[in-house]
């Protein structure tokens, strides 16, 4: 389904409108402005609000609730080409109000050049909200050359900006905002003629002729305005632009053409074209006019005339007795059918520009902000109460232990403190008081005897084996040491065995050393006290 494309045709530099046009594949209307003055504010402003008004009972009347886009004339506007590291639409238009300042110069090692002059000195450049900066196709130009020697994007490049003035289409954009009207995209006519006759939009046989990716040129006639407006295009994407007047046509009553075109315009356009491809180092290689047939008022050949512009590039002309109408047209069916979206090239400051959802939005982020801060300040309170009383709490607590701590030992009130030194120091005396009191009545760890009588019988059970010779028993508070000689191999693991498993023993562990003596095994055996600990009353 086709959308509904507002045409905004506009006067004085492009500050007073004139007259509205709603476009779509089956509607072509037309309102024109009462007339006013551009400093006439007062009228200015009626004139906005019943446009509004206007606008938003057509849109009713088509069953819709938005407009598919806003296109502004080429009234007033400029382009041209800056040098830049950046892009970026602030970037560039705070380089232009610089260059737009009285004594600017050459580049002042800001990375921004204004070039040609004429594109920053726009009357109404300095005057904040007057105009729209908007940098054509940011992305830099490739060529075929070696990677080396292409084109680098953290250099300096140059960049296509166009400069639409705008003032009055923020306003009549707030006057739709506040009748609910939305409004989808808005861009100049530089963007609709691209996008209208863009690659996207092209049949299949006109892409045989044209490069995919490649550089066309889009040209066409308002008959209307007397004006000659041209754009390149990438990728659905502006690249140049530019418009200007053609010459009124001689005096001959109703039937004279009101502007003509001439060979001497087409040699303007192709002094414009070699400019810019100079300058951007870019070429087109199609060229598309679309005009009147009573345009044409020159003797030489229309086709041949056209073709001389840009030698090399295909050229198709086109007869449309009301091109405006056609573009836009073109450009709302692909609105309507998806072709081309809001990500794509448009006037970035008017389509960005804050409305009803964007008020509604901030008044509901405030109140969340008044919402939290009355929660904030509501816990405060009870942190600083239950503060207050933890703080009585805590010093009817310290009151008494303090007293408690003066029964307990008085002489810890001796002595004149501050608080926090009398506390440390009351606390410490407490501790040394308790710490004696403790080792008072703490009980006494005491190691008792070995039982080394005992144990020397528990050992004789087993070492009284006649085929044992004992050579050594030594028993000790610290450690027991047994020297014998055993027949054999076997006879050695057998005792070691009986040693482990020998009841009433209080050996924890043997440390055994057997060693070859001729036919016997010689053992040196050293056992461990098992540890025994009693405890008895003590004291200090």
């Amino acid at each position: 389904m086709s959308e509904l494309v507002c045409y905004i045709e506009r006067a004085e530099r492009g500050m007073l409108p004139v007259r509205l046009r709603l476009v779509s594949t089956r509607v072509d209307q037309a309102w024109t402005f009462p007339d006013v003055l551009a400093d006439d504010r007062p009228a200015l402003l009626r004139g906005l609000r019943e446009a509004a008004d206007w606008i938003a009972a057509q849109v009713k009347a088509q069953n819709r609730s938005s407009l598919g886009a806003v296109v502004l004339d080429t009234d007033g506007s400029r382009a041209g080409w800056v040098t830049t590291h950046s892009a970026e639409p602030e970037t560039i238009e705070a380089a232009l109000l610089q260059a737009a300042a009285p004594g600017s110069g050459e580049d002042d090692g800001t990375g921004l050049v204004e070039t040609p002059p004429h594109v920053a000195l726009a009357p109404d450049m300095q005057i904040t909200g007057a105009v729209s900066v908007q940098p054509m196709d940011p992305e830099p130009v490739r060529s075929n050359t070696h990677p080396k020697h292409q084109p680098d994007t953290q250099q300096k490049r140059r960049v296509g900006v166009a400069m639409v003035p705008d003032a009055t289409v923020r306003l009549l954009l707030d006057e739709l905002d506040e009748r609910g009207v939305g409004v989808g995209r808005v861009v100049s006519i530089w963007h609709a003629l691209t996008e209208a006759f863009g690659d996207s939009s092209v049949s299949r046989a006109d892409r045989v002729i044209a490069t995919p990716g490649g550089t066309i040129a889009h040209a066409m006639i308002d008959p209307d305005d007397g004006r000659l407006v041209w754009v390149w295009s990438r990728n659905d994407a502006p690249l140049a632009s530019g418009a200007f007047r053609l010459a009124r046509g001689a005096p001959g009553g109703a039937e004279a053409p009101p502007f003509i075109l001439t060979g001497s315009d087409l040699a303007r356009l192709a002094g414009e074209w070699l400019a810019w491809s100079t300058q951007l180092a870019a070429s087109p290689t199609r060229f598309r006019l679309m005009l009147p047939e009573w345009v044409w008022q020159d003797d030489n050949s229309l086709g041949e005339s056209v073709a001389a512009v840009w030698p090399g590039a295909t050229v198709d002309i086109a007869m449309e007795d009301d091109p405006v109408a056609h573009v836009l047209a073109r450009f709302a069916d692909a609105l309507g059918d998806g072709t081309v979206s809001s990500s794509q090239p448009a006037l970035v400051q008017l389509q960005n520009r804050p409305g009803k959802p964007h008020r509604a939005m901030y008044r509901w982020a405030a109140a969340a902000v008044a919402i939290g801060a009355l929660g904030m300040g509501a816990a405060a309170y009870h942190i600083h109460s239950s503060a207050k009383v933890a703080s009585s709490k805590a010093d009817q607590a310290r009151t008494a232990w303090r007293a408690k701590g003066g029964e307990l030992s008085p002489a810890i009130n001796d002595g004149n403190f501050a608080l926090p030194a009398y506390d440390a120091k009351m606390i410490e005396d407490l501790r040394l008081a308790l710490e004696t009191r403790r080792r008072a009545v703490a009980p006494i760890a005491i190691t008792p005897q070995k039982p080394i009588l005992r144990e020397l019988e528990t050992l004789s059970y087993v070492l009284g084996n006649p085929d044992y010779e004992v050579r050594k028993i030594t028993l000790s508070p610290l450690s027991v040491t047994i020297d014998l000689v055993v027949p054999d191999t076997a006879a050695y693991e057998e005792l070691m065995t009986s040693l482990e498993r020998i009841a009433g023993s209080s050996i924890a562990e043997w440390d055994q050393t057997p060693r070859a003596q001729g036919d016997n095994v010689r053992v040196t055996l050293n056992g461990t006290w098992a540890s025994q600990l009693r405890t008895q009353p003590g004291g200090a």
